[in-house]
């Protein structure tokens, strides 16, 4: 898969309710159900786990966005690549607590033209 069909599989995925699993993805993560954690009832729901905030959670925690970039990559003109964000209980609470970050993790995974600067975007003026 190149860089624009994989960009265009994330923008097109449906973000309505979990699991978010690229499709094709389902299959890989069906033979090792170890390596996948579910949490659908968000925050409330992964609270009141016996493995909450577990350290060392190396599970793919397929109820959260996935986070493969962040910013505009079409204006990028330097990407950092750097290893897994890692997990914590902050996570859980602003995908499914705080409207305003979900959406903008939305919108990075759309890459949605924001009217607002980019985060990251360094002036050169």
């Amino acid at each position: 898969m190149g860089n624009r069909e994989l960009l265009n599989a994330w923008a097109a995925l449906k973000y309505r309710t979990p699991p978010y699993v690229l499709p094709g993805d389902e299959a890989l993560l069906a033979e090792e159900p170890d390596l996948v954690c579910r949490c659908d009832g968000g925050w409330r729901e992964f609270i009141r786990r016996p493995d909450f905030s577990r350290p060392g959670d190396t599970r793919f925690h397929v109820s959260l966005l996935p986070l493969p970039f962040v910013g505009d990559l079409s204006t990028a003109k330097i990407f950092f690549l750097m290893l897994n964000p890692g997990l914590g209980p902050h996570d859980y609470f602003g995908e499914y607590e705080v409207p305003e970050f979900r959406r903008r993790l939305l919108a990075d995974l759309k890459q949605a033209k924001r009217k607002r600067p980019q985060p990251f975007r360094v002036s050169t003026d």
